[in-house]
């Protein structure tokens, strides 16, 4: 998963000029997906991913193992569970490097491409409601583990 996230980021370019010439012929899926693509909310939550696989993406490995060792998981656990509460409180550094890039170029850019900031039906910026942590996500209506975990 981790790795076809990496692939939005690595050929983001080419993604939305796809999307944007599908968008233009009148493509409802084409539409749909250059405004999600070229939305800053979606691309900080694609950014995010995949900070966020690249240390489960490894847990998983570690579990995986034919002959694991539980007292060697319980580190990486650990190591996990450390890694992603700094990620709440500080950006790693694949969105260092998109804030970065966001902010080197001119306003409302990302790659050469125009990035939506604005707000969604009287919202804040997304920039701002991205960084303050106020972004919902939304849940199915029918979770198969209902109540079993407080996200469901």
């Amino acid at each position: 998963m981790g790795d076809a996230v990496s692939a939005i980021i690595r050929n983001y370019e080419a993604l939305l000029l796809l999307t944007s010439e599908e968008a233009a012929l009148g493509d409802p899926t084409g539409i749909g997906l250059n405004k999600q693509l070229s939305s800053y909310v979606n691309l900080a939550l694609v950014h995010l991913a995949c900070e966020v696989l690249a240390v489960t993406n490894h847990l998983s490995k570690v579990f995986q193992y034919r002959d694991v060792c539980f007292s060697t998981v319980r580190g990486n656990l650990n190591d996990c569970i450390e890694t992603l509460e700094d990620l709440r409180n500080n950006n790693g550094p694949v969105m260092t490097a998109m804030e970065a890039e966001i902010n080197a170029a001119p306003r409302g850019q990302f790659k050469g491409a125009q990035i939506d900031f604005q707000p969604w039906r009287g919202e804040p910026d997304q920039r701002q409601k991205f960084s303050r942590g106020e972004i919902a996500v939304p849940r199915p209506s029918h979770c198969k583990h209902q109540g079993t975990f407080p996200t469901c």
